[in-house]
């Protein structure tokens, strides 16, 4: 089953996220407004010990900053998200205790993701995470963004679990 871990962007900043989606005509998201931190396929018999793994993370909570816009994945349009120490420490945090829970069945075609993917499961993790923020999908003419320099606070982390559609598992706070 597939599981994501990720920072929800909430408030206002989510809002204009989704008004440049619909001005530009992109397509919707399956998850509201979030910066992934981790993505993989687990088995759901690991998720109550993924659960208690995520929970032990300590972390204050921080800033985090988003930058230009970028095609991720051949369609999905991204504003950047400034990678910060705090929120690159975070992600290795996450990738850490999930990569013993990782089910690695079929290796990503790209070789530049084999080894990120042989480590944690996910290719896209390590020094290949790209941290962003989807806007929506589909192809977007320019790439000035009226998101740039906007922020928000990484403040929360949540365990989602794709069963037919997106379902938040659990929910865990960082410090203040």
């Amino acid at each position: 089953m597939d599981y994501v871990v990720y920072v929800p962007v909430e408030g206002q900043l989510a809002g204009e996220v989704d008004f440049w989606r619909r001005v530009w005509g992109l397509r919707e998201r399956a998850l509201a407004p979030h910066c992934t931190l981790f993505y993989g396929s687990f088995s759901e018999r690991d998720e109550w010990e993924m659960r208690e793994s995520l929970a032990s993370i300590v972390q204050h909570s921080f800033p985090a900053r988003l930058d230009g816009l970028a095609l991720f994945d051949n369609d999905a349009v991204v504003s950047r998200v400034r990678p910060d120490s705090d929120l690159t420490v975070l992600h290795y945090k996450v990738a850490e205790r999930l990569k013993v829970f990782a089910k690695k069945e079929v290796p990503p075609k790209d070789e530049a993701l084999v080894p990120a993917y042989a480590e944690f499961g996910w290719g896209y993790a390590g020094e290949n995470w790209s941290p962003h923020v989807t806007v929506g999908y589909g192809f977007l003419r320019g790439s000035e963004s009226p998101l740039e320099g906007r922020s928000f606070r990484v403040g929360e982390i949540v365990l989602a679990r794709r069963n037919g559609s997106w379902q938040d598992v659990a929910r865990y706070f960082l410090r203040d």
